[in-house]
């Protein structure tokens, strides 16, 4: 496999940081029946509600984002498989099962350097690459850690180009290289407990750990293995760990009138792009942009926005200009379906939701 050389790394990494200023530090804690998401402070420790992750059932283990395509995915110990998640509701749509209920991928991230899903799996410490169309598993190598009923958590430190394993049975730093799989001990993390996930942020290049025994958050040095603690998180049971970019948020107001749905992707940030997917279309798709957010019935379907630009077709991509004067500033999404089901009879349309990009 081909990999990217350091200066393009480099290149990629500041290109990132200037779309990324701020990052949001986002876990999901499992318990039986129930997945609730929470941010926390990078600097504290201290949560933040979000909301609740579905399927619950799926038992969330993992969690990776890709800064470049602005998505995050969710491997499911519960079903043997890997998820996309929506960043406005926390709901997921199922990619496919990675192939294997052997398979224990607690370990899951994205490599902005080849663009690849990768993990590993505590049956066997396989290192694995995921498909993302099928959601399949390859076994690029064993890590030669053996198997681990704890588990193991993978973090890509981006500025180094560097793959990182942590092993929650040793509760060590270690290495892993891509192309067969193999674990070199960076270090023990002398005052962790259980590694439970691991994320790496970009801003300030820091990798964190987060101790799911001890409820508790760290800094990692990755060239030692380090620890500094960070703070508490709470009572609980976090597994799932990454970093989300920019300081924006994409939320959602429940208009949906009809079949149509739609799915935001991508940076809400300035020089970010957000790309809106319509789905369940049976007509004529396309995307309305507005600056204003209204609530207005017409036909019994709401009008979430002022639609003063209109772009045909099921993918629409807006692009945030990169400029510090847009932060705050908000954009409104819908898509429609002319022709399409189950909304207005006359005219006939649909509508979807409301997506709201607050840039930051």
């Amino acid at each position: 496999m081909m990999k990217a050389t350091s200066t393009a790394i480099l290149l990629g990494a500041f290109a990132l940081c200037s779309s990324a200023t701020a990052q949001r530090l986002i876990a999901v804690d499992t318990a039986p029946g129930s997945a609730t998401v929470y941010e926390l402070d990078a600097t504290t420790g201290a949560r933040t509600l979000l909301g609740s992750m579905s399927p619950a059932a799926a038992i969330p283990a993992a969690l990776a984002y890709d800064y470049l395509g602005g998505k995050m995915y969710m491997s499911g110990n519960g079903t043997d498989s890997v998820y996309e998640v929506d960043l406005t509701n926390w709901q997921t749509r199922l990619i496919g099962a990675y192939g294997s209920s052997a398979i224990v991928m607690a370990g899951l991230e994205w490599d902005s350097s080849t663009g690849t899903l990768y993990g590993v799996s505590g049956h066997n410490g396989g290192f694995y690459s995921i498909d993302l169309t099928t959601g399949a598993a390859t076994l690029i190598g064993l890590s030669g850690l053996g198997s681990s009923t704890n588990g193991y958590n993978l973090g890509y430190d981006l500025v180094h180009d560097t793959m990182l394993m942590t092993s929650a049975t040793t509760d060590s730093l270690y290495s892993i290289d891509r192309s067969s799989g193999a674990a070199t001990l960076i270090g023990p993390m002398t005052g962790i407990t259980n590694a439970g996930s691991m994320a790496f942020h970009l801003g300030t290049a820091t990798m964190y750990v987060l101790d799911n025994l001890q409820d508790m958050l760290f800094t990692v040095d990755v060239a030692t293995g380090l620890p500094t603690q960070v703070g508490t998180v709470g009572a609980g049971n976090m597994i799932g760990l990454t970093f989300v970019s920019g300081a924006g948020r994409l939320s959602r107001q429940a208009h949906a009138c009809g079949s149509t749905t739609i799915t935001p992707s991508g940076s809400p940030a300035p020089g970010g792009t957000v790309t809106m997917t319509l789905g369940g279309i049976t007509g004529l798709p396309f995307v309305g942009f507005g600056l204003t957010g209204v609530t207005q019935t017409f036909c019994g379907c709401t009008i979430g926005q002022d639609w003063l630009e209109v772009a045909g077709g099921s993918i629409a991509a807006f692009t945030i200009p990169p400029a510090t004067s847009m932060i705050g500033l908000s954009v409104y999404v819908q898509g429609a379906d002319f022709l399409g089901t189950g909304g207005c009879a006359n005219p006939q349309f649909a509508v979807t939701d409301t997506i709201t990009i607050s840039i930051g």
